[in-house]
């Protein structure tokens, strides 16, 4: 197996499975670069990208499975033409565009004209899901950013509630303090995160 395909396989298996299954044949269609760090740089692209297709194709195709083929298609389709991929491009915003062009051709396709959608339609919502995409990035890396500048104590709570889910009496437990505190922290915690998150996206210009 190629090693692109290797690599999306064992990152996505629900999703990409398949790829496990092609054809010796459609691997040398494909003509998929053959080293290390390509397969690397295309696998965490697509690890953020995919969701973000996925919700895309979901709220146009209703069938889940035909959504999930959908998807797939894009999938394959990214291999094989990543290489002409313009790295200076939104990532996201080139997997989103596959996805329409698969989106289109399955409304096309026969049996489905009562649920034929304009491409007008389809270009629309694909604009939406970008800037959506784009929103929901920048505030994660603005919610990274300003966890970096808390307090060592203040990302320990954090870490543990959020990250390891635990619970806030466990977490009293371990710290000899009792619950109320242990909440009233968290609460101070979230509204100086969120207070900071905004201050980030208006200087980045994010919002």
């Amino acid at each position: 197996m190629p090693p692109l395909h290797r690599a999306i396989t064992c990152s996505y298996p629900l999703s990409l499975g398949y790829l496990a299954s092609f054809s010796g044949e459609t691997y040398r269609t494909t003509r998929l670069p053959n080293n290390i760090e390509t397969t690397q740089q295309f696998t965490l692209l697509w690890i953020k990208a995919q969701p973000k297709a996925l919700a895309f194709i979901s709220s146009l195709v209703r069938d889940r499975h035909h959504a999930e083929d959908l998807l797939q298609e894009v999938a394959i389709t990214a291999v094989a033409k990543f290489d002409t991929y313009d790295r200076d491009r939104s990532f996201d915003a080139w997997v989103l565009g596959i996805a329409r062009l698969k989106i289109m051709r399955y409304f096309r396709t026969a049996g489905r004209d009562r649920l034929t959608l304009s491409e007008a339609t389809v270009t629309h919502l694909q604009s939406e899901y970008e800037q959506l995409a784009t929103t929901r990035e920048a505030r994660a890396d603005a919610l990274n950013n300003c966890i970096e500048k808390l307090p060592e104590q203040a990302r320990s709570l954090l870490k543990r509630r959020y990250f390891r889910d635990m619970a806030v009496k466990d977490i009293a437990a371990d710290d000899g303090r009792k619950p109320t505190a242990i909440g009233k922290q968290l609460f101070v915690i979230r509204r100086k995160l969120e207070d900071c998150i905004n201050r980030r996206l208006k200087q980045t210009g994010g919002e």
